[in-house]
């Protein structure tokens, strides 16, 4: 099985930072967009906060920005930037014609959170769920492959969670793999789609200061293990 026979649901990236400081948020807001090649071309939402910043909530988003086509989202918070994508459900494509572009996003996001902010980015996360109509019901698939044979037999619902620890150069790294079935509004009896989440992120109990070199050798691994590693843990047959 090869990642390209899915697609690409969402991406996300996450930079996490100590106590990000925007001042003026509309002027900051443009400098992320003026950073970011245009592609957050929709109105910024500029959400109000205490008087004093540090009052606020760290992890909720006080700055989102879209592209008009909702393709693109960058959630702006006092402890961490979110770079998300999603498409459309009628727009399926993998993840080798997604990721060159992608990826050249998360380049422009780490030269401007190191250079033009300054900011220390002290851990780093990239989630990636990808989708497939399989043509039959994914809890049996997944009690067939990866359960004891008929142990959870007429189950509705299965979901599988696993979690490997990585050491790549000096990251850390967990690795998240989570299947679940899709179902049909229509005809939820039908749970003919696969849902398969990859979540890799650097471990929160480790403090890194990472350079922008470091940045795009975590991401561009996090994309090789999905498309090398992951692979080798879809048990479906045709």
């Amino acid at each position: 099985m090869h990642m390209d026979e899915f697609d690409v649901n969402s991406l996300q990236s996450v930079f996490f930072v100590e106590s990000l400081k925007t001042g003026d948020k509309l002027d900051f807001a443009r400098s992320v967009v003026n950073a970011t090649r245009g592609i957050f071309d929709g109105d910024p939402m500029i959400l109000p906060l205490p008087e004093e910043q540090e009052q606020a909530p760290p992890d909720v988003p006080y700055i989102v920005l879209k592209s008009k086509n909702n393709w693109y989202r960058c959630n702006i918070c006092g402890n961490r930037i979110d770079l998300f994508f999603k498409r459309g459900k009628d727009i399926g494509q993998n993840i080798s014609e997604l990721w060159p572009d992608y990826k050249n996003i998360i380049k422009d996001f780490s030269n401007y959170i190191k250079e033009t902010l300054n900011e220390k980015i002290w851990r780093l996360g990239f989630v990636a769920t990808f989708v497939k109509d399989v043509g039959r019901s994914v809890n049996e698939i997944l009690n067939g492959a990866y359960l004891q044979p008929n142990i959870f037999e007429d189950s509705h619902e299965i979901q599988l969670n696993i979690l490997k620890k990585i050491n790549f150069k000096s990251f850390n790294i967990n690795r998240w793999i989570k299947f679940r079935p899709l179902r049909i509004k229509e005809d939820l009896s039908q749970d003919f789609g696969m849902s398969i989440e990859i979540d890799i992120n650097t471990i929160a109990e480790k403090v890194y200061d990472f350079d922008k070199e470091e940045i795009m050798e975590f991401f561009n691994f996090a994309h090789e293990n999905i498309v090398i590693e992951v692979p080798k843990y879809i048990l479906i047959k045709s």
